[in-house]
């Protein structure tokens, strides 16, 4: 269905066995938010708050309009409204203008400070996140009986004390598998990325297989 999380299980169903009823919980896809701008190093704001610099490659972005602010110091503010839609990508590519009326300096450009437990996008500045305590999902007992089979995604975040939170399916297996991996995930631990050594959020995903051995 648009707008959500594919899903597929494969199960295996012995002679005489009866049928009985699936139920997959399909769960809503994000939109993704990439923000560009020229010259690049720009403060983005969405909604009024920073969540990193340009280039912004990939930006989890709820559904509904935004207002999408790029600032950088020697230039006019930008702006620009996008709608986030299901699993789909708002691009944003804005050039910003000299502003004249700032006072000409040659001091270096300095970056947007960065504190404890902001949001910020994985790129080349930051350390991701590294698991340091759980293991993937058992084989729940539940699917035994009908050997369900199948590939279970998660988005979630990773926030500065290593939790994981917000965790949602973007690819399901079926309710018995997703919750398997779902639960499992709950019960991670990681080292927090970090952007210029301060601890930070960022958006990480997981994808497990239950195949045939």
């Amino acid at each position: 269905r648009e707008g959500y999380a594919p899903a597929g299980l494969t199960l295996e169903v012995r002679n005489g066995e009866p049928l009985l009823p699936l139920r997959f919980v399909m769960e809503p896809l994000m939109a993704k938010l990439r923000v560009r701008s020229e010259p690049e190093g720009a403060l983005v704001r969405l909604d009024g708050q920073p969540v990193g610099t340009t280039p912004l490659e990939s930006l989890d972005l709820a559904p509904g309009r935004h207002a999408v602010r790029l600032e950088r110091r020697g230039y006019a503010p930008a702006t620009q409204e996008v709608e986030g839609r299901w699993g789909q990508l708002a691009d944003v590519l804005l050039r910003l203008e000299r502003d004249r009326s700032a006072p000409s300096t040659s001091a270096p450009m300095v970056a947007p400070a960065v504190k404890e437990g902001d949001l910020v996008a994985i790129d080349a500045t930051v350390t991701p996140p590294h698991r340091i305590k759980g293991e993937a999902a058992g084989y729940p007992k539940a699917a035994e009986r009908f050997h369900y089979l199948g590939k279970v995604s998660v988005e979630f975040l990773v926030d500065e004390k290593g939790r994981p939170q917000d965790l949602h399916v973007v690819e399901s297996a079926g309710e018995v598998l997703n919750a398997a991996v779902l639960e499992a995930i709950r019960g991670w631990e990681f080292t927090p990325a970090r952007k210029n050594g301060v601890p930070v959020k960022v958006r990480w995903q997981w994808a497990q297989e239950f195949r045939d051995k």
